[in-house]
């Protein structure tokens, strides 16, 4: 989610409000049946958010390695997700 923010969002090649959450909330909650309770806020449905400090920027950490023996991510560096709220009350 970090790389496709990063190289989509932040570098204007994806929208934020459409292609983004589209891509990580309604589209998936529709492909498993779960729209309108879930991948989108509206009243009556779950208040899964996620919160980006699109200032924030950190090195890759990731564990990705393959057979070829390298880290397709290695020193790049992303657009940080600052912090997950889940589940909120309703």
């Amino acid at each position: 989610m970090r790389v496709v923010y990063s190289e989509g969002v932040a570098k204007g090649r994806l929208s934020l409000a459409v292609r983004f959450v589209a891509a990580f909330a309604t589209t998936p909650a529709k492909l498993f049946g779960l729209y309108p309770r879930k991948g989108t806020i509206a009243v009556g449905s779950d208040a899964d958010l996620l919160l980006l400090d699109p200032t924030a920027s950190r090195p890759s950490t990731s564990a990705l390695h393959s057979r070829a023996g390298y880290d397709p991510l290695h020193g790049f560096e992303v657009r940080a997700c600052r912090g997950l709220i889940t589940r909120a009350a309703r």
